[in-house]
């Protein structure tokens, strides 16, 4: 009922969230012809990338980026979920293969890990892309 984009980025939310609820879901994502929820939810979001005032191009690409954020963002935590428990102590091996002077930034970024920082950065690259879809429609 809201904004297109506003609504876009709910939508995005909530799927991310079932997706992780079921997380047999994302492997099989690609793997088979969307069914008639799938591509209802499919035509919603275009539906409402139309009525966003996007350019139909940036509408088209805005719909498979926020589609493909939530697929591969989804499939990435689901990953590291699987090393829960003894995910710390694998990050740690692979620390122990890297070179200081090599690799001094993964290094880091793995320590932040380590170290508790592992927030989410879902919806930070959700709005990332909605926000640069609106600044690129501006632009044109």
């Amino acid at each position: 009922d809201g904004p297109p984009l506003e609504t876009i980025r709910s939508i995005a939310m909530a799927t991310q969230s079932v997706l992780l609820q079921h997380p047999w879901a994302p492997q099989i994502w690609n793997q088979h012809m969307p069914g008639p929820a799938r591509t209802q939810r499919m035509d919603d979001l275009l539906r409402l990338f139309d009525q966003s005032g996007l350019s139909p191009d940036l509408a088209h690409h805005g719909f498979h980026a926020v589609t493909n954020h939530v697929l591969g963002y989804t499939l990435q935590e689901l990953g590291m979920a699987i090393a829960e428990g003894g995910g710390d102590e694998r990050a740690r091996d692979f620390m122990a293969g890297l070179s200081e002077t090599e690799t001094p930034h993964m290094i880091a970024h793995v320590q932040q890990h380590l170290d508790g920082d592992t927030s989410s950065s879902f919806e930070l690259v959700l709005d990332l892309i909605l926000d640069g879809l609106v600044r690129l429609d501006d632009q044109a």
